[in-house]
This record gives structure tokens, sequence and C-alpha cells, in this order.
């Protein structure tokens, strides 16, 4: 017996009780079914039976899914025709994520040029490090779900998180003097990358697109994400000591 049917069993108890946090428990052991083939406290309620049960769990995951596809722009997506990049997913891929390369390189080449001969070497090798790797992921991300690669969904999640950080790293440096790196500007980033990172998780079509049970990441991507992790992990590290040293 699996754990939803288990459940069923517990909500046509008698003994049933409701949590706020856990939802149905039992009133005599204070816990979500724990038993293995059988509940010896198990008593049923007549006026409960399973196949109203099953509707209204039908009616609920029914209602989840529409309030999703509205949320998302895909009220009108199809689950018998095939499944093609539409909606927020496209400007998500083709506006939003190419308009972030474009201005990582533009960035990066304005601080190259203007901070030449005032900035360290290493620092200059630390941002193109960053540049690179963000591009990288963003590039692939496009990639991935046009080709329907496996590790797709994966890299385009971290390649958010990747940026969401990113932002609060500059937040944590300091506002820059340009508009790109102000403090709305940068909350903006973080803001709607978090936006997209939960877009990502909930869409009905990029489920359809490239399913859960067929995705994975190993390879060259997995290195990636490992090096630009222990990357990042340095350049926090690096800028809350420049923060300190500069408060001092």
């Amino acid at each position: 017996m699996n754990r939803e049917e288990k459940l069923m069993l517990c909500r046509r108890c008698t003994n049933r009780s409701h949590d706020y946090r856990r939802g149905t428990i039992c009133s005599i052991t204070g816990a979500i079914g724990f038993w293995e083939d059988e509940c010896r406290s198990f008593n049923e309620d007549p006026s409960v039976s399973a196949e109203s049960l099953r509707q209204q769990s039908a009616s609920t995951g029914q209602a989840k899914t529409s309030r999703q596809r509205e949320l998302w722009g895909e009220e009108n997506l199809s689950d018998t025709e095939p499944a093609r990049i539409s909606g927020f997913l496209s400007f998500y891929l083709y506006f939003f994520t190419p308009v972030g390369i474009l201005i990582s390189m533009v960035m990066f080449a304005l601080r190259l040029k203007l901070d030449a001969s005032g900035v360290e070497l290493w620092w200059q090798l630390v941002d193109m490090l960053y540049m690179l790797f963000y591009c990288y992921f963003g590039i692939y991300t496009i990639y991935g779900f046009v080709k329907r690669k496996p590790d797709a969904v994966f890299i385009a999640k971290y390649h958010l998180i990747f940026l969401i950080l990113d932002k609060f790293i500059g937040l944590m440096a300091g506002p820059g003097d340009s508009v790109l790196t102000s403090a709305p500007n940068m909350m903006s980033g973080a803001v709607m990358s978090a936006l997209l990172l939960s877009y990502l998780y909930t869409s009905k079509l990029v489920a359809r697109l490239i399913p859960k049970e067929s995705r994975r990441v190993g390879g060259f991507n997995l290195t990636m994400v490992v090096l630009s992790a222990v990357f990042l992990s340095f350049f926090i590290i690096l800028s809350i000591i420049s923060r300190y040293l500069n408060a001092a």
C-alpha cells in the first residue's frame, strides 16, 4: 500500500483528525498513516466513500493545474497536442536570457576597458570567469530547451540561481554608478530571476517539454556546475572580505 492509498484510508476513518501543517492525521497516534499492511485502529466512516474522495482529489488537482496555467499564460495548453515552446517560456528563452547574456558581455568589455590600468590582474580574471560561466549556462539553457536535452531544466534553474546570487553579491559590495549596476536594477533583476525560477518549477509546459522522469545531468555540464559553484563561493567570500576592508 503506497502513501496515497494510506491517506485515502485515513480520510475514510472515524479516527481521522486534521493538522493545519500536515493535513489528515490519526487522532490516536497523532501521525500520518505509518502501518505496513493493515491499520488495526481503522474504523470506517459510512458517510465517506472512496469514490467521493477520488473525485474530490481529482477536482483539486485539476483546479491547481488550471490556476498554474492561468498564471503563466498556459490556459490554452492542450494535453493531446505536441508541446512546443510558447508563451512565458518564449519570453524567458528568447528575450530574457539573450538580453542578460548581451548585457553581461557589454559590461565585462566596459569594465575591462575602463579598469585595465587600475585593477589587479586576478580581479580581471575573476570577472572573466564569472562572465564565461554565466554566458555558458545561459546559452546552454536556450540550446537545451530547443533540443529537449535531459539536463536543460536543471541548467536553467542553476543559471537563474547563479544570477540571483550575483545580484545579491552586487548589492552586498555596493551599487555602482551606472544604471545597470544601481541598487533598484539589481533588485529587479533578482526578483525577475526568482519569478522565472518559480515558473520552471510549476509550469505544465516545461513538464511536458522535458518530463521529470527523463531529466538527468552529468558529464561536462555537471563538471561546469561544480566548478562554477566553487568559483561563486570564492567570489562571495572575496566580496565579504572586500566589503569588510573597505568599511575598516
